[in-house]
């Protein structure tokens, strides 16, 4: 089996910034209300949406209850809310009030 070599820099990009989402979920801040309200404004079922999104509706119910249980890690509900968010038609910035402290990518991105 063949080895994959990742440039130095790449790596510690990658380091970084998996070390900074792992500190700033524990500061994730959301409007659960907002997302159910504009799930049931569209009468969109929840076992529909979760179906859509390959999320079991237990997990939608947890996001819109701002509850950890039903995820196996609060990063994997951080990527399921970014999904759900995004289906509902909403933007980030209006659903989780300090995206830029809890997204990854701004610093993987930045150069330095």
């Amino acid at each position: 089996m063949g080895r994959v070599l990742i440039p130095q820099r790449i790596f510690a990009l990658v380091r970084e910034g998996f070390f900074f989402l792992k500190i700033a979920m524990d500061k994730l801040e959301y409007n659960f209300e907002l997302l159910k309200a504009t799930r049931e404004r569209k009468k969109i079922a929840a076992y529909s949406i979760a179906a859509d999104l390959c999320l079991a509706e237990r997990h939608i119910r947890s996001i819109e209850e701002n509850s950890l249980q039903y995820f196996s890690s609060q990063t994997i509900k951080y990527a399921a809310l970014k999904k759900y968010t995004l289906a509902l038609g909403l933007n980030l910035e209006d659903v989780i009030h300090n995206l830029n402290e809890v997204d990854p990518l701004p610093v993987l991105l930045r150069k330095k």
